[in-house]
């Protein structure tokens, strides 16, 4: 495990970059539940007295849920509201330490902890078919302290925003 001295080294987290895939299941015909598989890569970098010295590149999987109301609906369009939380797991981490004349090592970081976090957004979708449509979700997240001693941009910022866009197939 890398631990990283907060009081000798400031973090330079860079803008963490989400994929997944979603899948929604209508319950009625406003109110549905999604879930999926999210893929989220966060990098950082560690300095000292201005000087690189250790960079951070975390992979987490993880599984959200959420439920969605239908706030206006045709038959090709939707606005809508959604809530819901995610778990998360580090998959692989790696630091890579620059040590001036003795070149760079690489080492592992390990999380036993998972992730959880709580998101809320206003969505718009436009059906391509009753099941298929394309989807823009801006909203807010809140990731919890998990108590490990990995540091990222989720224990220093728990708070952002962001804007998902997909594709969704729904049930029905």
């Amino acid at each position: 495990m890398v631990a990283v001295d907060r009081k000798k080294m400031k973090a330079h987290h860079a803008q963490p970059v989400k994929v997944g895939v979603s899948v929604g299941y209508s319950l009625t015909n406003r109110w549905s539940v999604n879930t999926g598989l999210t893929y989220s890569y966060l990098s950082s970098d560690f300095t000292a007295d201005g000087e690189p010295k250790q960079t951070q590149r975390l992979h987490y999987v993880g599984i959200p849920l959420s439920g969605s109301y239908s706030l206006l609906k045709s038959r090709k369009a939707e606005v809508y509201v959604t809530a819901g939380g995610e778990v998360e797991k580090l998959v692989k981490g790696t630091v890579s330490s620059k040590n001036g004349l003795s070149g760079n090592r690489d080492e592992k970081v390990r999380e036993s902890r998972p992730q959880f976090s709580a998101k809320a957004a206003l969505g718009g979708a436009y059906h391509f078919t009753p099941s298929l449509s394309v989807y823009a979700e801006p909203g807010v997240s809140y990731y919890f302290n998990n108590h490990s001693s990995v540091i990222n941009v989720y224990k220093d910022r728990p708070t952002s925003f962001s804007l998902n866009v997909g594709v969704r197939y729904t049930v029905k």
